[in-house]
């Protein structure tokens, strides 16, 4: 309504973002004036289906194609709002509100007690997420409200007063309607702040839950804002990279990305890097052949520089250069032991190409600084207290517990000015280490995952992978271990402080409990043979860890195994008693293993002047040790040695494995390469053991040993089920906010 008299009625279905009109046309639709248009598209132009959050349709909200039945859909919410002063589908911010539409149901408790019953019907049809269910025609929605009028009318042929209430119900509503939307346009309209510092939000519901493990590893967008990179799984569940134009409402899923994790962009926007089958890969964002660069683990995503440099954490817990035109990879960072710095991630080119941004972290726990590092030395300079710091518009923007932050970053002086500003909260992020699920463009577009950090369920798998349920609640678990009677699992799980602790959980009822309630924590724990149930751990409370045993039903004290200088971690016990294998680290998922003879306990190495080794377990019988070892090309592979004096080594995955764990029997070693669990038929009885080659059972994405993780599954003990730590599903299918324009927040603060 306006001063003068004259009611304007406005469209408040689907709005559609027009063209930029000629120069000697007529004025056209200015959209960064209109307050419906929730989607930041519209500074380009760009000629969008659009519409307001509160009042979108499932299909709308996903991105798919829209029809009249889109409207069916609003005039529903808008008619449930009246009746009962609150939205259909509310929501704290735009991400709430979209992920409702998309999964909840409206409180139909909330309506009045005498809305009739046509009414209520009504709303049920208009309200159907199946627009195939949906009401079909707004035509249809006069009959109804037609006999809303009439139901409780008596049934007599006499003349009959109509209560004026219900005459004008359907009407009254409409103009309403009209008012309210009419009231909140002209106050957005007049409160609105010029184009040049407007914020605009948008969310993108992905089409199921994405893939690639940690949330870092999920998506990233395009540094010049225009498109997005994910990783998920199509119809047939194959995991592949996919690439969505933010123009388009519709996905480009890339061949040859099978496997697909950890995207990141050439500086020009034309190609992405990711990570698959063990290997460092290329692709056009188009789609085309794919190109290996080099060998690499299971890692945030990389960097790279406008002269063709890639930089990535490589399986020597470093930052490791590479061309991006394939070669030989080159370490360009250096651990500083002396200051607990085990492990070098996240790393992120600024504009000069020469000098970079990197995360550091200790060993199992969060990574706590970000440092700047360069092509030309390894020496580095701390920059902040954070993790996963990128360069974009003018700032460092990186993570802080879940909270995205921002700080003013002057890329030539490499230095910091003002104060850190939060710009979202709630960021998924992986407890191990810090790193979490945003990305930013060069050109004010940022994109996250907002919700549970937890990630984790413990998920029991049979062979072909299918899903049988899971233990536990969803948390950030590590070292998943079986106790021999296979009735307990135990797990280091990690609280948003980086606090580890040691966990049991009973399989038969699924009840976990606390193990460990020493201030210092634990971690990495193992399981002695029977018949004691006893299990193993690390725990710091000096300088380094020390290793620690204690009985799982809580009777008698804990006892010091192992306590020196040197920091160290359990193995695994051999089945005998006899010994308890140890490593200590040379970085992260890297070390030497020694050997504590339980009878002496007098250390000693197990393979000295060998490779580095990490996790192992020892055979049944006790007679052989299957272990990982880094081979010269960097690449981690799995090896059996006899035990306890390690003659006899044997390649049992050549392109490369982690997690070894053998069925109760010896006839079966099972262990993770690539997103895959892989299984070797194998023969412990002669004087020599006997493997066949390595054979896939199926896809599992389980955290990065480099990460925070040294096992991360169990084996039942027939080897027909798997117990996994995998990343949780429904924190993967969360919306994905999308934020134009970002800086412009921090300016008003």
């Amino acid at each position: 309504m306006r001063d003068d008299g004259i009611v304007k009625v406005l469209d408040f279905g689907l709005a559609k973002a027009l063209e930029t009109p000629a120069a000697d046309g007529p004025p056209g639709l200015r959209m960064e004036d209109s307050p419906t248009i929730t989607s930041p598209f519209q500074m380009s132009r760009l000629g969008l289906i659009l519409g307001t959050a509160a009042y979108m349709a499932p299909e709308q909200a996903k991105g798919k194609a829209v029809d009249r039945r889109a409207d069916i859909w609003a005039f529903g919410c808008v008619l449930y709002e009246m009746l009962t002063a609150a939205r259909a589908f509310p929501g704290e911010d735009v991400t709430d509100t979209l992920a409702a539409i998309v999964r909840a149901e409206p409180d139909w408790a909330a309506l009045p007690a005498d809305t009739p019953r046509a009414i209520r019907t009504l709303l049920r049809r208009c309200l159907q997420k199946d627009r195939s269910e949906r009401l079909p025609d707004i035509g249809a929605a006069r009959l109804e409200l037609k006999d809303a009028r009439t139901e409780d009318a008596p049934a007599t042929t006499s003349a009959v007063t109509v209560p004026r209430r219900r005459v004008i119900l359907p009407w009254l509503l409409f103009a309403v309607s009209s008012l309210a939307a009419i009231a909140t346009l002209g106050y957005a309209y007049a409160t609105r702040r010029a184009p040049d510092v407007a914020v605009y939000k948008a969310v993108i519901i992905p089409p199921g839950p994405l893939s690639g493990g940690a949330p870092v590893r999920r998506m990233q967008i395009s540094p010049d804002g225009q498109r997005l990179a994910f990783v998920a799984r199509d119809a047939s569940g194959q995991t592949s990279l996919w690439v969505r134009a933010l123009n388009d409402l519709q996905a480009q899923s890339l061949g040859g990305t099978a496997g697909a994790a950890a995207p990141f962009w050439s500086p020009d926007s034309r190609s992405i890097g990711f990570q698959a089958e063990g290997k460092l890969k290329k692709v056009e964002a188009t789609g085309g052949s794919v190109s290996t660069i080099c060998p690499t683990g299971d890692s945030p995503p990389g960097t790279w520089n406008r002269d063709g440099v890639i930089l990535v954490t490589g399986s020597g817990s470093v930052i490791y250069r590479v061309p991006a035109a394939g070669g030989t990879r080159v370490p360009v960072t250096k651990l500083r032991p002396e200051s607990g710095d085990r492990i070098h991630i996240s790393p992120f080119f600024l504009p000069d190409g020469r000098h970079f941004l990197y995360s550091s972290g200790t060993l199992g726990a969060i990574a706590s600084s970000v440092y700047v590092g360069s092509l030309d030395s390894d020496n580095a300079t701390q920059l902040l207290d954070g993790t996963g710091a990128k360069y974009a518009s003018g700032y460092v923007v990186f993570l802080r517990g879940s909270t995205l932050m921002a700080q003013r970053f002057d890329p030539d002086r490499l230095a910091l000015s003002g104060e850190a500003a939060p710009i979202a909260q709630d960021i998924q992020i992986n407890t191990s280490t810090g790193t979490g699920a945003f990305s930013v463009s060069q050109n004010g577009v940022l994109v996250f995952q907002s919700g549970s950090s937890v990630g984790m369920r413990l998920t029991w798998m049979d062979r072909s992978g299918r899903d049988l349920g899971y233990i536990g609640d969803a948390a950030s678990y590590a070292d998943v271990q079986m106790s021999p009677d296979r009735k307990w699992v135990s797990a280091t799980k990690t609280q948003a402080s980086g606090r580890t602790e040691i966990w049991l959980i009973d399989v038969a009822r699924k009840l976990p409990r606390r193990l460990t309630f020493d201030a210092a924590g634990g971690f990495d724990a193992v399981w002695a043979p029977p018949p004691s149930a006893r299990l193993a751990y690390a725990s710091r409370r000096e300088k380094v860890s020390d290793l620690f045993q204690m009985s799982v039903d809580g009777r008698g004290e804990e006892q010091v195994l192992l306590r020196d200088a040197t920091e160290k971690q359990p193995v695994a016990f051999s089945p005998d008693g006899k010994y308890l294998v140890y490593s200590v680290p040379t970085g992260a998922a890297r070390g030497r293993l020694w050997l504590l003879p339980l009878a002496d306990r007098k250390p000693r190495e197990f393979l000295p002047g060998t490779p580095d080794q990490s996790t192992a377990e020892i055979s049944p019988d006790s007679r052989w040790i299957a272990y990982v070892s880094i081979a010269e090309d960097s690449t981690r592979r799995v090896y059996v040695a006899s035990f306890p004096d390690g003659s006899g080594k044997r390649e049992i995955s050549p392109d490369g494995g982690e997690s070894p764990h053998w069925r109760s029997d010896g006839k079966e070693l099972f262990f993770t390469n690539a997103g895959k669990l892989m299984v070797v038929q194998t023969d412990t009885t002669g004087a020599t053991i006997d493997a066949g080659p390595p054979q896939p059972l199926f896809d599992v994405f389980v955290p990065a040993p480099q990460l925070g993780s040294r096992s991360t599954f169990a084996v039942s003990r027939d080897g027909q089920q798997f117990l996994f730590s995998t990343w949780d599903a429904a924190a993967a299918q969360a919306p994905i906010t999308l934020v134009v324009n970002w800086p412009a927040s921090l300016k008003r603060d």
